[in-house]
Parts: structure tokens; C-alpha cells; sequence
């Protein structure tokens, strides 16, 4: 019986997602977006269509984003159709439902159609408010040495970096160093994550080396207090930890970060 109501909302939840990239479709303007490289490199968005003497291009201004916007999800959601449409077949036969890997479609497009990407997911699963209204980098102590930069944003170790690669890389939305408040005091986990199929709010602490014994008895107290109030490990709290002798160990740490974030 779980089986079937799990196949159910399935269906419910691709035919809504359905829905919204059809809407994506027709509401967009005529035409479809591309870019030209300009001297400098950087990629400018037109647009082409079919006028009365053929086809015309048009570049589009970048004080245009609502149409740049507009004619990216169109791209994408012609693209993801089909596979949502096959995925819905095979959920009505009762089959294995083929993945749709929604951050893999847009980076086949570019680089530029990532939120293209996150739109069609959060069309599919929406954003709980509590995790919308938290914000990140709330941390006010100064990054000190060994801090690393990248592209997602500066973080305080190698090891945190890789997380949010490896969290970036498989298309969960994460914020880095939200404030969250237990009891009287103000806590800036590592990341906090949207696991909406819970309704719950995820919690990862990556703890680095615990040879320190100070630090490791200080993490202690930030877990029990974490637990006093309702983070129970496995289910919305995720401790990682560097191995001993090796380091960060990406291929564990990957597995547990997938199995922790994903459905």
C-alpha cells in the first residue's frame, strides 16, 4: 500500500512539474536564445525568431533580464519534456522510474541555465519557508589562515570547500553558515540543507580532525546540544569527520552527503 501512494505522488509531482515547464513554454516570447562571444570573451544572449523577411536576431540587453530569463526556461523545459513525459509512462506501468538528473540537462546546455535548473526543482519539490527564511554567512568571527576561496564563495577549510562542491555538484541547495537559535544561544552550523521530503531542515557539521581533545569535547557539547533540541544524527543531523591517517576521504564523504541531502 506505501508503494502505491509513494507511485502516486510520484505522478502527481511530475504531472505538476509537467505543467509548469508547459506554462514555461508558452508563456515565454517568440523565439528561442543563444550567445556570441564578444571580444572580451563573455557570452551575450540573443535572440532569434521568424519575422516577415526570415529570420531575425536580436540582441538582448542586459536591462532585459526578464526576457533573458524567460527564453532560458523555454530552452530548458523543451529539453526536460520529453524525459519527464517518460518518466510518467513508466511510473503508470508500474516500472523503475528512469532518473532525471535536472542539474545534468542545464550544465549540457551551459553554464548559464544553472537556475534554469534549480527553478525545475523547486517546481518539483518547493523550498519549505523555514529554510527560505534562514540566511547564510551569518557567522561574525573572522576568517583566520587556511581559509580557502571558490567559486561558490570563501569558506574556513579545504575540507568545507569540498563539501559544498560535492552538495553543488549533486544539485542540493545549501546555505553556509546559517544562524540557527537552540535555546538562548546562536549556533552557525557548516551548512544547513532542505530536506523537504522530511519537512525538516538539515544540519552538516564537518568536524576535520578530532585529535585535539579540547576540540573534540567542545564538538561533544555542540552535539548533545543539538540533540537536546531536536537534530538527531542520521535523520536531520550530519556529522563528517577527516580519516586520521588520510585526510578527507571524498569518496566517503560523498556517499554520506548523497544519502544524507537526496531522497
Amino acid at each position: 500500500m506505501d508503494e502505491m501512494l509513494n507511485i502516486g505522488n510520484l505522478i502527481d509531482e511530475y504531472q505538476a512539474l509537467r505543467k509548469r515547464l508547459e506554462s514555461a513554454v508558452h508563456q515565454a516570447p517568440e523565439g528561442s536564445i543563444y550567445y556570441r562571444k564578444n571580444a572580451h570573451g563573455f557570452l551575450i544572449p540573443y535572440q532569434s525568431r521568424y519575422g516577415e523577411k526570415g529570420r531575425i536576431h536580436r540582441r538582448i540587453g542586459q536591462n532585459d533580464p526578464e526576457t533573458i530569463q524567460a527564453l532560458q526556461r523555454k530552452r530548458y523545459a523543451k529539453k526536460l519534456l520529453p524525459k519527464v513525459d517518460s518518466c510518467l509512462r513508466s511510473l503508470r506501468q508500474m516500472k523503475t522510474i528512469p532518473a532525471i538528473d535536472l542539474y545534468k540537462e542545464a550544465a549540457e546546455l551551459g553554464p548559464q541555465y544553472r537556475s534554469c535548473a534549480e527553478w525545475a526543482s523547486e517546481c518539483l519539490h518547493p523550498v519549505s519557508p523555514a529554510f527560505k527564511a534562514l540566511k547564510e554567512r551569518q557567522n561574525p568571527y573572522p576568517f583566520e589562515n587556511g581559509y580557502v576561496d571558490t567559486t561558490l564563495g570563501r569558506f574556513r577549510s579545504k575540507g568545507e570547500a569540498l563539501d559544498a562542491k560535492i552538495l553543488d555538484e549533486a544539485g542540493v541547495s545549501f546555505l553556509y553558515e546559517p544562524a540557527i537559535l537552540l535555546g538562548n544561544k546562536v549556533f552557525y552550523p557548516d551548512f544547513a540543507v532542505d530536506l523537504y521530503w522530511k519537512q525538516m531542515i538539515g544540519i552538516i557539521e564537518h568536524d576535520g580532525l578530532l585529535d585535539d581533545p579540547q576540540y573534540r569535547a567542545r564538538k561533544l557539547n555542540d552535539l548533545n546540544r543539538w540533540i537536546a533540541y531536536g537534530y538527531y544524527p542520521g535523520i536531520n543531523l550530519l556529522i563528517l569527520s577527516d580519516h586520521p591517517a588520510f585526510g578527507y576521504d571524498e569518496v566517503r564523504i560523498r556517499k554520506q552527503l548523497r544519502a544524507f541531502c537526496l531522497p
